[in-house]
């Protein structure tokens, strides 16, 4: 699990460090810096599977086909103003026992990494200097294996309405392969009836049962069933639906150990449906020991965490007088346990209390 992150000279960034649980939710106003730290744990990733500076931020194509998504802005944007370097130090639990992994690099005179190192945290002396390399080839390689399967959901209906091949095996970052995932989800009838039991919660219509239209070559859509019969297929359903059903089967269908990034999880979602989109998130880090870190400009979404979510829960802000952004969990800002016992987070959120905190 990804357990803190400190950025220098990052985008919007000077010099912050926050620590990260298993679910954490990113709140602030626009441009206040939340998805410059996706992009900060991005540009890592992209490190992690083995792609150059320049390509992590531009972008990698291979036969004509988009293999990796460069960072927002690019080379122009990605260190902070007036800064031609930046740092990203990252703490990690892999194994009993934190490791850190930290890169430097530069944009000038060309994009390169300048530093990349991993160290066992428990190596280091008191007050010593830090120790070379350390040998722990296997916890390395499961920092490794977390970023390479690691995710941004960037779902768009518009291409999960179609058919899906059977065999394939992930939901696509896009969510394209909705049905065949939910198919192959659904041969189990119990599993199958618990995601008819989550869509009866979200949706207006009874709904009776998921089915598939197949095809002769082997491909399926998904199809909803209500009790009156009424049949709606993916190519009907609305955008609302389609994202709620790919976010619960990309968390469904993540790896243990993996960790899945979300921009703003309630677009298209009843505000009071939100919870079951936050009850689902709490459960399955739980219980499938993945992490999740989105955004999100929602006071349901926040009304709907438990009281450890909440308190887990990162504001980024721009406050005068403090260059760039500001990272802070909301248990840490001052007098937070107080003030959440006598008003709702909804209420602190909307009123801007939780900036002025700061």
């Amino acid at each position: 699990m990804l357990q803190a992150i400190h950025l220098k000279d990052f985008k919007s960034f000077v010099d912050e460090e926050v620590t990260l649980a298993p679910l954490t939710v990113l709140v602030g106003a626009n441009a206040s810096g939340k998805s410059n730290l996706l992009d900060a744990i991005r540009f890592v990733q992209g490190l992690g599977l083995g792609f150059s500076v320049l390509d992590v931020l531009q972008g990698r194509w291979e036969a004509g086909r988009e293999v990796w998504r460069g960072l927002r802005g690019g080379v122009a944007e990605t260190v902070h103003h007036g800064k031609s370097s930046a740092r990203l130090l990252t703490t990690w639990r892999p194994e009993s026992h934190p490791w850190a992994h930290q890169v430097e690099f530069s944009l000038k005179p060309k994009p390169e990494l300048v530093e990349q190192w991993f160290r066992n945290l428990n190596s280091l002396g008191a007050g010593g200097p830090p120790p070379e390399l350390a040998p722990g080839l296997e916890a390395q390689e499961q920092i490794l294996s977390t970023l390479k399967n690691s995710v941004l959901l960037n779902l768009a209906p518009e291409r999960m309405r179609g058919y899906s091949p059977k065999q394939a095996g992930q939901l696509g970052a896009e969510g394209e392969h909705l049905s065949s995932m939910l198919w192959s989800l659904c041969q189990d009838k119990k599993v199958r009836q618990e995601w008819v039991d989550w869509l009866s919660e979200l949706l207006a219509p009874d709904l009776a049962d998921i089915d598939f239209i197949e095809t002769e070559l082997g491909d399926v859509m998904l199809t909803l069933v209500e009790e009156d019969g009424t049949r709606t297929s993916a190519r009907s359903l609305s955008d609302g639906t389609l994202r709620f059903l790919g976010m619960l089967v990309a968390l469904r269908t993540a790896s243990p150990g993996s960790l899945v990034m979300m921009e703003e999880p309630e677009t298209g979602l009843h505000p009071q449906r939100v919870h079951l989109l936050v009850e689902y998130m709490e459960a399955v880090t739980k219980e499938r020991g993945i992490q999740v870190i989105t955004t999100t400009h929602s006071p349901q979404l926040l009304q709907s965490l438990s009281p450890e979510g909440l308190r887990n829960a990162v504001l980024c802000a721009r406050v005068p007088d403090h260059p760039g952004t500001v990272l802070r969990r909301l248990g840490d800002l001052p007098h937070f346990d107080e003030v959440s016992t006598r008003s709702r987070i909804d209420h602190l959120f909307t009123t801007g209390w939780l900036e002025r905190a700061l």
